[in-house]
């Protein structure tokens, strides 16, 4: 969803907001066969028999929103600018959940089970969220155009019960770039 609105002919705020929540379930579909029997994995052929290798069910929630301002500024000598700042927001989080049939398999050789594992299954539940300021600028000086910017980045995730410390980063991201209008036509730029 997207909302803009002016306050003046210079002036342009917008809000952005999304997000989506998918469900995906692998694996068989009716308790009797998620009870058993184990799947067989063949480590000859890499064929799996039995049923399936494994059972993973997924629900994911995805949220993000962006506020920015664009504001023109209109020059003769010093060219037109185009500035636009905001801060942007997405929070991310998973709940997965994996096991396998009979909460066992057999891992055959040649057609004849070799190994026999058991597993309980696993659960995971990590979250990510992500902050970013950024600054950007589309200055336009007759027939050239530059476009300069940075970005400020937070990223931060959290697992329950974490074995290694959970991911954080922050991150400065310049950037430029610039374009020539070659013929006043407009259909060669570099």
């Amino acid at each position: 969803v997207r909302w803009t609105w002016t306050l003046d002919d210079r002036t342009l705020p917008e809000a952005r907001v999304g997000g989506y929540q998918p469900h995906s379930v692998q694996g068989p579909a009716s308790a009797d066969q998620r009870a058993g029997p184990p799947p067989h994995i063949d480590l000859d052929t890499f064929s799996f028999s039995g049923n399936f290798p494994q059972i993973f069910e997924t629900d994911r929630t995805v949220g993000a929103g962006q506020v920015a301002v664009s504001h023109y500024i209109a020059g003769a000598r010093r060219g037109h600018h185009e500035i636009k700042a905001g801060l942007e927001h997405e929070h991310a989080r998973a709940y997965e959940d994996l096991t396998w049939p009979g909460n066992a398999r057999y891992l055959d050789r040649s057609g004849l089970p070799d190994v026999v594992e058991f597993w309980q299954g696993g659960r995971f539940r990590p979250a990510h969220h992500r902050t970013s300021l950024f600054v950007q600028d589309n200055w336009r000086l007759g027939r050239l155009s530059v476009e300069p910017g940075v970005r400020v980045s937070l990223y931060d995730s959290t697992v329950p019960n974490p074995v290694s410390p959970p991911y954080k980063n922050h991150s400065i991201s310049p950037r430029v770039g610039a374009a020539w209008d070659v013929s006043s036509d407009h259909r060669t730029a570099v």
